[in-house]
């Protein structure tokens, strides 16, 4: 039997029959219409808690004060920071003109710290933040963000839209440890995508679901398949096609992982609905680790499906799934191999701009993961046309790393955000 028959076969075999979600597991198309919206300002739902003041130029002085701002093995050249931010956890990043926002949950309500641009690439000196006497906890899962549109999961899993202006309205509930992906769909327009639970004839599985503008939510998943990973990112298109969204998932099973992708439009008949594309399994993974989290990155013409996971009973890396415009099943993948696996090992990339670049956090030597030398590093790279990862080097290393976030702003420089046993840190960097 060929390879693609194989899949065929393996594809018809995972769509059982799924009964109804028994009520209460989650929230239903009914309930989600009915849900009453939360208390809100009368003109914005986010609360902006930071406004930083202008950075300083790089002088003598300051440049003792702060450290050479191109130390270390990246290639990529340090022009802002390590500056530690006002709260110690993960957050959400997204360019504003001349700031960049970072958004945190707080307790299920954005907060956002606001971070003014420097005009130019030459090298500035963050502001120093004095020790507070008590950091701003945040909550997982982040927020996520879509356009003029902030989701956050709060209390009791549910997850609540919050515009720009106007009152949040509640979504759905859903399984928060899992976190949720969201991306704007053309002009005023956005989805969310997120899990619950649904009860099978071989119990309960869980699946993706996705809404559009806080609307009551449908399946993102195949009927009797699942999605125990997702994430969201507007699709690259030519010049005057209709907005599109790109849907990626994964469905951990007992010795393999489907990787599926789907494109996500508007319903060219009523642009109050979705249309939801072709459901394709665009690659076949291994057994992944109960952390792993594809991630997708995109450039202006290319889309690339990124995941961190054993590619066999020998090593651990990094498989990158070039996605083609017109989705099709087992398409190749490019690794890069770790020193040792890594579980959770965070992923995150650029959306939307040439090239994409890739932030990872990966052992720094093949120590095992009890080892209480092993040291784990913070690296930046940049994906060539194929999918291949070109490393760029190290940005930081420690016992712990994680929540880590990547943007790149209006001038072509890279931020970085990311935790470790002393706080987080928000970096601006330039790559060759």
């Amino acid at each position: 039997m060929t390879r693609l028959a194989a899949l065929a076969v393996l594809l018809v075999a995972c769509r059982d029959h799924a009964e109804p979600v028994e009520a209460g597991s989650a929230l239903d198309a009914e309930a989600a219409a009915d849900a009453s919206p939360l208390d809100a300002a009368p003109v914005s739902s986010w609360t902006v808690l930071t406004d930083a003041a202008t950075s300083a130029p790089l002088d003598a002085a300051a440049s003792r004060a702060a450290g050479p701002l191109d130390a270390g093995a990246s290639a990529c050249k340090r022009i802002y920071g390590p500056a530690r931010q006002p709260f110690d956890g993960p957050a959400a990043m997204a360019v504003r003109g001349d700031r960049l926002e970072l958004v945190t949950n707080d307790r299920g309500k954005p907060q956002i710290t606001t971070v003014p641009i420097p005009a130019s690439l030459t090298a500035v000196v963050p502001p120093s933040l004095a020790e507070p006497a008590h950091l701003r906890d945040t909550v997982h899962p982040p927020c996520a963000i879509a356009g003029e549109t902030v989701y956050c999961v709060g209390p009791g899993s549910i997850l609540t839209r919050f515009p720009r202006e106007g009152a949040p309205k509640e979504v759905a509930t859903v399984i928060g440890v899992r976190g949720i992906a969201a991306a704007p769909l053309g002009s005023g327009h956005d989805v969310v995508a997120f899990h619950q639970q649904r009860k099978t004839s071989e119990g309960f599985v869980t699946e993706g679901w996705i809404s559009l503008d806080g609307q009551p939510p449908e399946h993102l998943s195949e009927e009797g398949s699942g999605a125990t990973a997702l994430d969201l990112a507007v699709a690259p298109t030519p010049p005057g096609a209709p907005p599109e969204v790109l849907a990626l998932s994964l469905d951990a099973r007992v010795a393999m992982t489907p990787m599926h992708a789907r494109h996500v439009t508007l319903d060219a008949a009523s642009p109050t609905r979705l249309h939801l594309g072709t459901d394709e399994v665009v690659f076949i993974g291994p057994l992944a680790e109960p952390g792993t989290v594809p991630r997708l990155g995109t450039s202006r013409s290319a889309a690339y499906a990124l995941a961190a996971w054993p590619r066999d009973a020998a090593d651990f890396g990094l498989s990158v799934v070039p996605l083609p415009e017109a989705l099709r099943i087992d398409l190749p993948a490019v690794w890069s191999i770790y020193p040792n696996g890594l579980d959770p090992a965070p992923l995150a990339a650029t959306r939307g701009s040439d090239p994409v670049a890739v932030a990872r956090i990966v052992p720094a030597g093949r120590e095992l993961p009890t080892d209480p030398k092993r040291e784990l590093v913070l690296e930046l790279g940049a994906l060539a046309a194929d999918g291949a990862f070109l490393s760029a080097g190290e940005v930081a290393r420690g016992r712990r790393l994680a929540d880590l976030s990547v943007t790149r702003d209006d001038k072509g420089a890279v931020w970085l955000l990311w935790s470790d046993n002393d706080g987080t840190w928000l970096e601006r960097r330039v790559c060759p």
